[in-house]
């Protein structure tokens, strides 16, 4: 079963909850998980490294986690033909998104609401590269 795959699908329709009961401040942290989860469930897809084996892999190359499921997936863009406009856009993007989230996440300061409501933009056009790339 694609665990990942499903719950990134609810997290996203989380972000949009979260947004509709004015919870600003979580919004980042649910879209953002919705693209890392995805991009983990198609490392394991498209490339067949397991779970585990990912796991095994960041460890290996001492890594955070999510930096490790980055770069793979910019790899895994790269290698299967993406479109450079692909790859620039799927980069700016997961960067922008992640700061927004460790910023939501970590900082003592007032919330910007229209910056972190339009993670669920972000996220969703992400999740679209992530999603629809032939691979």
């Amino acid at each position: 079963m694609a665990y990942l795959n499903d719950k990134s699908d609810k997290y996203i329709k989380v972000a949009e909850f979260l947004e509709s009961a004015k919870f600003y401040h979580a919004i980042p942290h649910s879209s953002y998980y919705s693209c890392l989860q995805l991009m983990k469930h198609q490392i394991k897809t498209c490339l067949g490294i397991d779970y585990d084996a990912q796991e095994k892999e960041r460890k290996e190359v001492r890594n955070g986690s999510h930096e490790y499921i980055i770069r793979k997936f910019r790899e895994l863009l790269t290698s299967k033909g993406g479109s450079l406009r692909s790859i620039r856009d799927f980069n700016n993007e997961i960067i922008q998104l992640k700061v927004i989230r460790e910023e939501a996440d970590y900082e003592n300061k007032e919330i910007n609401i229209n910056v972190y409501t339009d993670t669920i933009t972000r996220a969703k056009e992400l999740r679209k590269i992530i999603k629809t790339f032939k691979l």
